[in-house]
């Protein structure tokens, strides 16, 4: 317990030189601060109203300080090579923005209706068939992508593993649509869906409005087999309708320096495939 108090006490010296400029003007407050008591210290600047440097709390800015510090005292104690950052306060309202910023979209996404619905891979219309493709990136951004194409009964007609070696998801997201795309299109179907679990790509897909280099070339080979004579619908699925495509991803990430399809379901994932064809569904909070 001593030992614990020593370190509290450390924490409460060192945001001393930062409350010099604090927006805490009456003496009342400035004596709380730097005078009172170990328990009474604490109370104040957890409970205090005070609002500074562009309306962040005062209180959010001493708990995110006083976490930094410890962190940076043990690491210090712990690690000779270790040193605390030059520009301490610039971190720590970093760490402050982040927080907010957060809490911000947090609030917008819990704050729209939303219905429990249950999510499962649906089968493609009569006449159609259905693509299901992801990518995948790893540790050091080793990434891959994959996909297959399913029947009326949710039967494999096709899939793919490829590799990709470095380059974000997104990158890896557009790589499994233009595969499965095709594969689809060397077995010679006419109608087809292709469910994509990331909105972005999706909308990118359809409006063909890409920035980066990288993914521009993508999105351009994309579009001229959009526009071939075939039908082509491409729609967005939530990330449980799409466990097949994403397991074959991940095995994509690990195979090397080559791409693998498969004319059979393979073992690894013929559970996620019989769960499928069996209907098994998700409950998931949906946007109304």
């Amino acid at each position: 317990m001593m030992r614990f108090e020593s370190e509290i006490h450390v924490l409460r010296d060192c945001p001393k030189a930062t409350a010099l400029w604090l927006c805490v003007v009456d003496s009342a407050a400035r004596t709380s601060f730097f005078e009172g008591d170990l328990s009474h210290w604490i109370k104040f600047n957890l409970f205090t109203n005070v609002y500074w440097n562009h309306n962040v709390e005062w209180r959010d800015f001493w708990a995110t300080a006083c976490h930094a510090i410890w962190n940076w005292r043990n690491k210090e104690t712990h690690n000779d090579n270790c040193q605390r950052p030059l520009h301490a306060k610039n971190i720590i309202m970093s760490y402050v923005n982040d927080y907010h910023n957060a809490i911000t979209k947090s609030v917008i996404v819990t704050s729209q209706p939303r219905h429990l619905e249950e999510v499962g891979w649906k089968e493609p219309l009569i006449g159609w068939v259905k693509i299901n493709t992801n990518g995948a990136c790893k540790d050091c951004s080793i990434a891959g992508c994959g996909g297959l194409i399913r029947g009326l009964e949710g039967e494999w007609l096709a899939g793919f593993s490829k590799f990709l070696g470095k380059c974000n998801a997104f990158i890896a997201e557009l790589w499994g649509v233009l595969e499965g795309f095709r594969c689809v299109k060397r077995m010679g179907f006419t109608a087809v869906e292709i469910n994509v679990d990331s909105l972005v790509v999706v909308n990118i897909i359809m409006s063909g409005k890409e920035n980066n280099a990288s993914g521009r070339s993508l999105v351009q080979k994309i579009r001229k087999l959009l526009e071939m004579d075939w039908e082509v619908k491409v729609k967005h699925s939530y990330r449980e309708e799409n466990r097949c495509a994403d397991a074959l991803a991940n095995i994509g990430c690990i195979m090397g320096n080559e791409m693998m399809f498969y004319e059979s379901c393979p073992t690894q994932i013929n559970h996620l495939l019989t769960a499928d064809q069996a209907g098994v569904t998700f409950p998931r909070l949906i946007k109304m």
